[in-house]
């Protein structure tokens, strides 16, 4: 299917309203659809019921972290792609963890709308790696 064109369905994950909220109009600003999640759980029965198409995940959150709910997706066979964010913690690669977990690409916090796009054009196989 040629995805060039194509609307996606982006599920953003991030506990933090104010965050989610700026990020989801970025994804929508990219020509995309966001759906917003504020807790990994609900992120879960979200991503197994009716699965997005990327979802975007912060990695610190309250109730359950981005990296539990990497490995959940995964293990729930889920396969779309998952882009994990995070402004890092000192001294700690959280980035490269998500990675590891199963993550097929990251990106820092803050982050320019265009290098997002780029990471999910990346993610989707618009762009060449």
């Amino acid at each position: 299917m040629d995805t060039e064109n194509r609307q996606l369905i982006v599920l953003v994950v991030d506990d933090n309203t104010a965050a989610a909220s700026a990020i989801a109009e970025q994804v929508r600003e990219l020509g995309h659809q966001a759906t917003v999640v504020l807790e990994a759980a609900a992120a879960i029965q979200s991503a197994s019921s009716d699965p997005p198409d990327v979802v975007l995940t912060d990695i610190y959150m309250a109730e359950m972290d981005g990296y539990e709910l990497i490995r959940a997706i995964r293990a729930n066979g889920g396969l779309m792609p998952i882009i994990a964010m995070s402004g890092g913690k000192e001294g700690y690669d959280t980035l490269g963890v998500a990675k590891r977990l199963g993550a097929d690409a990251v990106i820092n916090k803050p982050f320019r709308r265009e290098d997002l796009g780029e990471v999910i054009d990346r993610c989707v196989g618009r762009l060449q790696s």
